[in-house]
C-alpha cells in the first residue's frame, strides 16, 4: 500500500466526517489524533520504502501489544481500535473508489480491552440544587447573570456542554440549536447530527430570559460591534467556548461551601440520575439525553441502585441492626 495513498485516505475521511456527517469537533479531533498514531507507527515500520503490506491482524496485534508496554489505559487502547476500526471499514466500503485491493477489515475479528465501567459521578439532588442556587445573579454583574443560565439551563435539561456553546438566539435552518424560551424547550443538534427537542424548567427559562436581558445591555455598554448570533458571549462578545464554561465550573465550585468539584458534565449526570430515581421511565431518560443506545443509559440504573443501597442502609432497621451486630463482633 502507498503511504501517500494512505495520507490522503485520513484526509478525506475526516473531511467526510467533518462535512457529510457532521460530527462534532471533538469527535473529528479524537479520529484525527488516533489515525495520527496508525500513521506514525506505519511510517515508521516501513522506513526507507514508499509501499507497506496491506493491514493484517499480525499487524494490529503488535501494535496492542506495544502500546500495552507504554502503559497506555485499556480505555485510551480502545478508543484508538475503535477509530482504526471505522477507518478500515471506510475503506473496506470505498475501496473501488480509492483504489485499494481489500479482502476483509482485520480489526473485526481482534476484540478491545475488556474496561471496568465507571459509574458516573451524580450531585444529590440536594448538592445540585444548592450548587445552582449558589450564583447570585444580579444585574451589575453581567458574569453571573451568564453563568446562572447556563448552569440552571444544564441541570434543567442534562444537555452536553458542546450542545450549550453551540446555542444560537434565533432558529434557522443552519444553526445547531436554539432556546425556545414561550414553549419552555431546548432543540439542541446532539452527537451524530441527532437534532432532539428537551424540557426547559421555569427556573431555567427566567434566568435565560434575564441573561438576554443582560446580554442586550452588555453588547451596547461596550459597544461590541458583533454580528455573532451565538445565545452565551464572552466579554468580547465572541461565541463561549467549552472550555470557558468549564473554567466558570472551577470557580463556583471553589466558592462552593460543599468543597466538591462540579464538572459540566456532573450536571448533566445528575439530571439523568434525579429523572430517573423519581419517574423510573428509562425509556425517556435515553430520549431526554440523546442516546442512541439504551444501554449507554442503562448505566444510571447502576447509580439510582448505589443511591438506593446508600438509603437503606442509612435507614432500614435490619441494615442498622446489621451495622450494630458487625461492631459488637
Amino acid at each position: 500500500m502507498d503511504l501517500n495513498k494512505l495520507k490522503i485516505s485520513v484526509d478525506k475521511f475526516l473531511s467526510i466526517k467533518e462535512k457529510v456527517k457532521r460530527h462534532s469537533k471533538l469527535t473529528i479531533k479524537a479520529y484525527e489524533s488516533d489515525l495520527k498514531v496508525l500513521q506514525k507507527k506505519i511510517s515508521r515500520d516501513f522506513y526507507g520504502t514508499q509501499n507497506f503490506p496491506f493491514f493484517s491482524q499480525a499487524m494490529f496485534r503488535s501494535y496492542i501489544i506495544e502500546m500495552r508496554n507504554q502503559n497506555l489505559s485499556s480505555r485510551s487502547i480502545s478508543r484508538k481500535l475503535s477509530s482504526w476500526r471505522v477507518f478500515l471499514d471506510w475503506i473496506f466500503e470505498n475501496s473501488v473508489d480509492l483504489g485499494f485491493d481489500i479482502g476483509s477489515n482485520p480489526l473485526r475479528n481482534i476484540k478491545s480491552p475488556k474496561m471496568n465501567k465507571l459509574l458516573p459521578k451524580a450531585l444529590s439532588v440536594d448538592a445540585a440544587v444548592n450548587f445552582v442556587n449558589s450564583i447570585q445573579a444580579s444585574d451589575s454583574n453581567w458574569l453571573l447573570v451568564r453563568d446562572k443560565a447556563i448552569f440552571e439551563l444544564m441541570y434543567s435539561s442534562g444537555i452536553r456542554v458542546s450542545e450549550v456553546v453551540n446555542l444560537d438566539l434565533k432558529s434557522d435552518s443552519f444553526n445547531k440549536g436554539w432556546v425556545d424560551i414561550e414553549s419552555g424547550f431546548v432543540e439542541v443538534f446532539g452527537k451524530r447530527s441527532r437534532r432532539r427537542r428537551v424540557p426547559v424548567g421555569k427556573p431555567a427559562v427566567k434566568a435565560i430570559s434575564n441573561w438576554l436581558r443582560v446580554r442586550e445591555y452588555l453588547v451596547e455598554l461596550k459597544k461590541l460591534h458583533i454580528s455573532e448570533k451565538a445565545l452565551f458571549i464572552n466579554k468580547n462578545g465572541s461565541r463561549l467556548s467549552s472550555r470557558g464554561i468549564q473554567r466558570r465550573f472551577e470557580v463556583h465550585s471553589q466558592n462552593n461551601n460543599s468543597g466538591q468539584s462540579v464538572h459540566p458534565h456532573m450536571l448533566r449526570h445528575s439530571f439523568a440520575s434525579h429523572l430517573l430515581q423519581s419517574s423510573g421511565d428509562l425509556r425517556a431518560v435515553q430520549e431526554l439525553l440523546g442516546h442512541s443506545k439504551i444501554s449507554s443509559t442503562q448505566i444510571y440504573t447502576k447509580l439510582d441502585f448505589q443511591h438506593l443501597s446508600e438509603v437503606y442502609d442509612l435507614t432500614h432497621p435490619r441494615a442498622q441492626l446489621k451495622k450494630n451486630t458487625n461492631k459488637i463482633n
